[in-house]
């Protein structure tokens, strides 16, 4: 009897999970080919412009200020406006050289986040057919094609929020 595990309904002879956020197209097809991985994971990360990962830093240090009510007031007024926290505001502010890009309006991301959700369904049912059917089970023409549709979306995204800068 094979030694075999069921995940989703599915039943695999592999215990290989392939995460598939750090490596290329051709290593991923290769360890499927060669390997016998039967399940594949698709990873979506954070970028700024130029690719570099954004990681979330801790914010331990406090800094105290002396500021007017009347200052005061007009900060949580501007931070409110940018639909950012007094603290997000003001460390923006005081980090970026001028007062941060207000928030885009949610009405003008909307069609931006119906594709990006779009493309993420197709990326989803690769990798599904991936991990059912193995190497064969997605074309890689459709593999190429559906992160390029991920990558023009958050593009999109991207360009919206800076079009949003005054």
């Amino acid at each position: 009897m094979a030694d075999t595990f069921t995940l989703g309904g599915h039943e695999f002879t592999s215990r290989f999970i392939l995460g598939s956020g750090k490596y290329s197209l051709d290593l991923i097809k290769a360890a499927v080919e060669y390997a016998g991985a039967q399940i594949v994971t698709l990873a979506l990360r954070r970028n700024n412009r130029k690719g570099a990962v954004l990681a979330k830093e801790k914010k331990e240090t406090q800094i105290h200020l002396r500021i007017s009510e009347r200052d005061a007031a007009l900060m949580r007024e501007r931070a409110r406006a940018a639909g950012l926290g007094l603290s997000a505001y003001v460390r923006r502010c005081a980090l970026a050289g001028g007062a941060p890009a207000p928030v885009a309006d949610a009405r003008e991301l909307r069609p931006i986040y119906a594709e990006l959700r779009r493309c993420g369904n197709n990326a989803n049912q690769i990798a599904r057919a991936l991990n059912t059917y193995g190497i064969g089970g997605a074309p890689a023409a459709d593999v190429a094609r559906a992160v390029a549709e991920l990558e023009r979306a958050a593009e999109a995204v991207a360009a919206a929020l800076e079009a949003a800068r005054p």
